[in-house]
């Protein structure tokens, strides 16, 4: 069945999480659940959410740039418009026409928003003025206008297709994410924030920061099959995600919390040296002697 598609951009660090959920269950009568992660073509990260009828929310990231956009897939037209209504208010969210309005006005600004422009359309049909500056841009003398032109007409085309997809299963937790004891609380994994009680992580931490850290996960967590295990922790400001490596021997936490003033990468376990000198080989990250200054400032 075809379906409706639509789709805003929304800041780098916004994230689909609980509350909007249920924001858009109360506005379109539609329960969504998290149901795979993967990718649009090399170069969309994309976290899938579906509901009964099949119907899709999508939190897309793009790999090279740090633009984020929520995608809707609904059969219901009107279903559509309810959950990315929702998005907007939510999340702040920009669409296709104030994106190419804001490049249009300022036409010395930044090129990334090119990028922002190609993922704001969400795989539905791009509209022809938002094609024809795309492909101007693809063809102008700045060397770096012009590479980001053509990565966001891949980015297009890419969201048009479906996405390659690895489904959530349930697994017994890896060792590497066990606490010291078993804790009782529901939430039964080791986590970075101080704290927590039982739930600390019972090894070294290497600590990692940079402008890069998010690109230097996304990417290296696809190039060499990480597995998530811990989606964000949507309840406060400290935001978790959790992957570890294939053989389970070592954990990366990305963590941002804004007395961190940034994101921030934790890794432990047995292969440490090696995941630092893999996320380092992808962007400009800096390795820390010790846990972030204001780390204690996170505890809840």
């Amino acid at each position: 069945m075809a379906r409706v598609r639509c789709a805003l951009v929304v800041p780098h660090d916004a994230h689909v999480d609980e509350e909007l959920l249920q924001a858009v269950a109360m506005a379109s009568g539609k329960e969504f659940s998290v149901d795979a992660s993967g990718m649009f073509g090399i170069e969309v990260l994309a976290t899938l959410y579906s509901d009964e009828a099949g119907d899709l929310l999508i939190e897309a990231q793009a790999v090279e740039v740090p633009v984020k956009a929520v995608l809707v897939r609904t059969a219901v037209p009107e279903d559509a418009v309810a959950i990315r209504q929702v998005v907007g208010d939510r999340l702040h969210g920009w669409s296709e026409q104030m994106i190419r309005a804001r490049i249009e006005a300022e036409p010395d600004g930044d090129p990334q928003l090119m990028v922002a422009l190609a993922m704001a359309v969400g795989g539905g049909s791009i509209e022809q003025e938002s094609l024809s500056l795309l492909q101007r841009a693809a063809v102008v003398d700045d060397e770096k206008v012009r590479g980001l032109a053509a990565y966001a007409l891949q980015v297009a085309a890419d969201l048009a297709d479906p996405p390659i997809v690895r489904k959530e299963e349930e697994r017994e937790l890896a060792d590497v994410l066990r606490p010291r004891a078993p804790v009782d609380d529901g939430d039964d994994w080791v986590t970075a924030r101080p704290g927590i009680s039982g739930r600390q992580i019972p090894r070294p931490v290497t600590w990692l920061r940079g402008a890069d850290a998010s690109k230097a996960i996304t990417e290296c967590s696809w190039d060499d099959d990480w597995l998530m295990e811990v989606a964000g922790d949507t309840r406060s400001d400290w935001y978790e995600d959790i992957w570890i490596t294939e053989n389970q021997r070592t954990a990366i936490h990305k963590i941002e919390h804004p007395a961190l003033g940034g994101v921030h990468i934790a890794v432990h376990g047995m292969d440490t040296t090696a995941i630092v000198a893999a996320l380092g080989m992808k962007g400009d990250l800096e390795v820390l002697d010790t846990p972030p200054d204001c780390l204690p400032r996170t505890a809840p």
